[in-house]
């Protein structure tokens, strides 16, 4: 005769197996829900229900990585209760294979080619994003954006401390203000003068192209301050 025992031990022994069979278990994930933050995950025969995913934070900081179908995760179930199940992180396969092979590069990719590394041996962040994309830094009222065709910075103020080389042409649609003089193809804009000139109604010739500045052109005195002698030639 069987004891009730030995009967509640036959009869919980299969239940027990499979509780602990889905403590950890690991699927695809079968569907996602967006909104709700939640996932469906085909592991064998068994498809759970709706059940959340795990974050790298989720307080008053937060992350969003959303789980994509087909992607291979591991579900955690308290108990063995898959109603109570969590994706507790993902598994590279075949079909989605590591991005790297190198303990010092971090990476990220994404399915349409954009792609971020940072590698602390050679201390190289690189973020590349494919050409009809854009790179947009926002802080306030500061906008950067970054286009395969060009940039286009934003701001009611940029200081440059250093010197600046342009290689292409300048288009500038409001004043450009020197503090002490302007250089083009070796003549001074302050400093030189015109050779052939007489008081009248003439037009000069061409500047003196010295490139030597007047020793009066960075006399900041004002309006009152010392100005090159007459000489027969105009300083402009």
């Amino acid at each position: 005769m069987t004891s009730r025992a030995d009967y509640w031990e036959q009869q919980q022994t299969p239940d027990m197996e499979r509780r602990l069979a889905s403590v950890l278990r690991f699927g695809v994930v079968d569907a996602l829900d967006e909104e709700n933050a939640r996932v469906r995950v085909k592991a064998g025969s068994v498809t759970t229900g709706w059940i959340p995913w795990t974050a790298t934070r989720a307080g008053p900081d937060r992350q969003w990585s959303a789980p994509e179908v087909g992607e291979q995760v591991i579900v955690a179930a308290p108990s063995g209760d898959l109603a109570q199940g969590i994706v507790v992180g993902s598994v590279y396969r075949d079909m989605h294979p590591a991005p790297g092979n190198s303990r010092n590069v971090s990476i990220q990719v994404w399915a349409d080619g954009a792609r971020q590394s940072y590698d602390r041996e050679s201390h190289t962040h690189v973020l590349d994003v494919p050409a009809g994309g854009a790179v947009r830094v926002v802080i306030g009222g500061t906008t950067w954006v970054l286009r395969a065709d060009g940039a286009t910075l934003t701001t009611a103020l940029t200081t440059i401390n250093g010197d600046v080389t342009i290689n292409g042409d300048l288009r500038v649609s409001g004043r450009i203000i020197a503090g002490t003089d302007v250089v083009t193809g070796g003549v001074s804009l302050r400093g030189h003068t015109h050779p052939g000139v007489e008081r009248g109604g003439s037009s000069t010739d061409a500047p003196n192209g010295s490139g030597e500045p007047s020793p009066f052109a960075f006399n900041q005195t004002g309006a009152g301050g010392e100005q090159p002698p007459g000489n027969g030639n105009t300083t402009e």
